[in-house]
């Protein structure tokens, strides 16, 4: 594959951009090369499988107090029975 610089990016396009990438948890030439693929009427790049996004909805979903109950919740499991292990 062929590799281009793109030069003189304007601050706006390159914000929208990275937004994009964000969200869609991509890289920023992925992004790019899909918007290009995307304007000339060519499918998107299906080569490489979609990010696994099972677990996201737990990721920085918990408040303090969430957090909280859980530990007091699974405090116990962190206890050790040294008569059971004798």
């Amino acid at each position: 594959m062929k590799t281009i610089t793109l030069r003189n990016i304007d601050d706006e396009l390159k914000q929208v951009l990275e937004e994009q990438a964000a969200y869609s948890s991509q890289s920023l030439n992925t992004v790019v090369l899909n918007k290009l693929r995307e304007s000339y009427g060519l499918k998107e790049d299906t080569n490489r499988p979609p990010p696994n996004r099972d677990l996201l909805q737990l990721a920085g979903g918990w408040s303090d107090d969430d957090a909280e109950s859980f530990n007091q919740a699974t405090a116990a499991f962190g206890k050790i029975d040294l008569e059971m292990w004798k």
